[in-house]
């Protein structure tokens, strides 16, 4: 899955989520508020991806990443 358009539009959001899986300090629950259009979606995904991901965090080619896709 291809998270650039998160990356450019939503820096601080992917930041205070990257800060917290390499430090491991994910929570059990994440509410993403916002309007239409924020990538809210595309920021759960993101979590999903760097938790599942076989190879460590968002590889986008295992089976894990794959199933996410």
């Amino acid at each position: 899955m291809d998270f650039n358009n998160l990356f450019t539009n939503q820096p601080e959001v992917v930041k205070l989520i990257n800060n917290s899986f390499n430090n491991d300090r994910l929570v059990q629950t994440y509410l993403f508020h916002g309007e239409k259009g924020t990538l809210k979606f595309d920021a759960a995904m993101y979590i999903a991806s760097l938790i599942l991901c076989e190879a460590g965090g968002n590889c986008g080619v295992c089976s894990q990443c794959k199933k996410i896709e």
